[in-house]
């Protein structure tokens, strides 16, 4: 079977120098250009959607970052584990001892204290 070589990914040039909060242009702040490497179908599709909420690729991706910049972590669902993962934490749930009292507990450190 004959694969056709994957197009090459669109270059996408945000300059933020441009835009803070809004369009409104801010001289005091220190600013970058971020240069990313997308495929052509995948901003385009986002372009789309994002026109119709009346924001810029550019607009989102600052408020994209400023989002996980103020909150600080990613702010997405990350979805269900894989089956590795759930393999995973079940093993270590198994290994793990688990006691009904402190007792039990003062118990179980003081035959396993190094």
């Amino acid at each position: 079977m004959q694969y056709a070589p994957a197009p090459a990914p669109a270059i996408f040039a945000a300059d933020m120098n441009n835009i803070v909060d809004g369009n409104e242009e801010n001289e005091n702040a220190d600013m970058t250009t971020i240069h990313i490497d997308l495929e052509d179908t995948l901003l385009r599709r986002a372009d789309v959607v994002l026109s119709e909420q009346g924001l810029s690729i550019p607009q989102a991706i600052r408020q994209w970052l400023s989002l996980i910049a103020g909150r600080e972590f990613l702010p997405i669902e990350q979805g269900q584990p894989n089956r590795t993962t759930l393999d995973a934490m079940q093993e270590r749930d198994e290994d793990l001892p688990s006691f009904t009292s402190t007792t039990e507990l003062m118990i179980y450190l003081g035959e396993n204290a190094a």
